[in-house]
């Protein structure tokens, strides 16, 4: 017994340890961890690819969107100048037809203003003339006509048409102390001259 004891031990001690078989520096049969920490996917780079280009065409369009707007108010800009410009056109139309109009008018406010210093004799006949034409002259002051004043005024020549002169001392020379015919103004501007008699000194 102790004989075969000792045997055994003996070839227990021979065999070689199975986690001392590998000596340090020899290789492995198990397979080495890969180094993929640093790398990235190749769908998180398409990811990025597509985002990247999704913003370049966002920004494409704000640039379109940008110019078609400023084409808009550009227009709408246009378009309210040639609405100015017909509304402009159009008062000058009217205002210049106004002018014809009221300047026709002005030889039958002439003979009536005639006819009515002459009527004296009949008082019903000078009355209806005398409402016609002030009638007449109240339409043509809706319309922008109204009479000029002058007599004692200075002689104007660009409102005033001299058609006699009258020698006296009792006013300064080159004013005008009678009226031939009335003189009227359309708005601002000399719708027909005044017809006068302007002082001259004595020599």
């Amino acid at each position: 017994m102790t004989d075969s004891n000792a045997y055994r031990d003996q070839s227990a001690a021979c065999k070689p340890s199975q986690s001392s078989g590998q000596e340090a520096g020899q290789p492995t049969d198990e397979p080495l961890p890969s180094s993929t920490g640093d790398s990235v996917p190749e769908d998180a780079t398409a990811e990025e690819a597509t985002i990247a280009d999704m913003a370049a065409e966002l920004e494409s369009l704000r640039a379109e969107l940008a110019a078609e707007h400023d084409k808009l108010l550009r227009a709408l800009a246009d378009l309210e100048n040639v609405r100015r410009r017909a509304r402009d056109e159009m008062a000058r139309t009217v205002d210049q037809a106004n002018e014809h109009l009221l300047r026709d008018l002005l030889p039958i406010v002439d003979d009536l203003e005639r006819a009515l210093e002459s009527a004296a004799s009949s008082p019903s006949l000078r009355e209806g003339m005398k409402m016609i034409l002030k009638n007449l002259l109240a339409v043509m002051a809706a319309h922008g006509a109204e009479p000029m004043t002058v007599v004692g005024e200075a002689f104007d020549p660009y409102q005033h048409e001299a058609v006699e002169c009258v020698v006296t001392e009792e006013v300064p020379e080159h004013t005008v102390v009678g009226e031939l015919q009335r003189g009227y103004k359309y708005r601002d501007r000399l719708l027909r001259p005044a017809k006068v008699r302007v002082s001259t000194l004595p020599e």
